[in-house]
């Protein structure tokens, strides 16, 4: 879909609903809850025995929630950028041609006394630990059901999360799909909110089939003739902190994940801490996180986009700041300390800085 069709697409709801509020009655387009946002991105990118690369990307996301009824609600969401499950960015090049535009989110969501379940392609539902993207990339919008299953007893809650997702559905061999379990607990001890959790996420079907998203690339996981060499049932162990300091918030995190299915070289680990929160003008946040991702550890197709380039077999840091230079607008500065290709014999330095002007609406 081309940028036009979009503003075509925006302008016709726009129209009905002024046109519901006009005559004064209900309408399908009325208490539609908008939300967007738009980056614009510079990129610089060093990788030890690559040309130095620059380039400047933009993002666009605006989606559309509509609650229908006391259980059910509906939305849909569109993005810019390729095919890619995990990158919305959309580098500038092609001499000037139109820019594609893609169905981001389509979910009917369900929640009953707090109980919900989603059907579609949504946001990931899974928890993750100070935002982690070891396993998934923040971007990547799993495509199936999942429930998230909550109960309280005064300052503790206890989240129950199973999901079932299709990855791949072929009509002559095994589809692929990926089973997930998550338990949450969280403790909130003024001033100190503590989280565990632990999940098993498993792909089934995986190993002997072509690789995920490019049949040419497995992302840094163990491949023969463009084939996975196992299936990836990975267990996550995590611990979260929350707590403020002269009303300043902070997150500090720790994540584990083994892939019971590798030989070898199973383990990922990540360590975090955050503070602050840049949203309202003159306010501002900052982030360090490290990070060693084994390369079967995890599926490298749809971990974090950004570290290391993508994909599996890295380690190193990640640091970030970001200020709010007025509201709902926000200058970021991310810097990537990397190395890649741990277990060759030849492991490459991969540094990247990324250079944000991010606006939300």
């Amino acid at each position: 879909m081309n940028l036009s069709k979009l503003l075509l697409i925006i302008s016709i709801f726009a129209s009905l609903s002024v046109s519901a509020d006009n005559h004064g009655h209900n309408s399908i387009t009325e208490d539609i809850s908008w939300k967007g946002s738009l980056r614009f991105r510079y990129e610089r990118t060093d990788k030890r025995g690559s040309d130095l690369r620059n380039r400047q990307r933009v993002q666009a996301k605006l989606s559309a929630k509509k609650k229908l009824n006391k259980v059910f609600k509906g939305e849909i969401g569109l993005v810019s950028g390729s095919s890619d499950p995990v990158s919305s960015n959309q580098s500038f090049d092609g001499a000037f041609t139109s820019k594609g535009i893609n169905l981001d989110v389509a979910v009917i969501k369900a929640n009953y006394k707090g109980q919900k379940i989603n059907f579609g392609k949504m946001k990931n539902p899974i928890y993750a630990p100070g935002g982690s993207e070891i396993i998934w990339d923040g971007d990547l919008r799993p495509e199936g059901v999942h429930g998230n299953f909550g109960y309280k007893f005064s300052n503790t809650s206890i989240g129950l999360n199973l999901g079932q997702f299709w990855v791949e559905e072929n009509s002559s061999a095994e589809e692929i799909y990926l089973s997930t379990g998550q338990l949450v607990l969280s403790q909130k001890l003024k001033p100190v909110t503590i989280t565990l959790g632990a999940g098993v996420f498993s792909y089934d079907n995986l190993a002997g089939k072509t690789t995920l998203v490019d049949a040419t690339d497995s992302f840094g996981n163990s491949a023969t003739a463009n084939k996975y060499d196992y299936n990836y049932k990975m267990t996550e162990i995590f611990g979260e902190v929350k707590f403020k300091v002269a009303k300043i918030p902070f997150t500090v995190y720790y994540t584990t994940v083994s892939n019971s299915k590798a030989q070898r070289d199973d383990t990922a680990t990540s360590f975090g801490l955050k503070a602050g929160k840049a949203k309202k003008q003159g306010s501002w946040k900052a982030q360090y996180l490290y990070k060693k991702v084994e390369k079967d550890a995890v599926l490298g197709a749809f971990t974090d986009s950004d570290f290391k380039g993508a994909g599996t077999d890295g380690k190193g840091h990640e640091v970030q700041v970001g200020y709010a230079i007025m509201d709902n607008t926000v200058v970021n500065v991310t810097h990537f300390i990397n190395e890649t290709s741990l277990t060759t014999a030849n492991s490459r330095d991969y540094d990247k800085t990324q250079l944000d002007l991010k606006i939300s609406f």
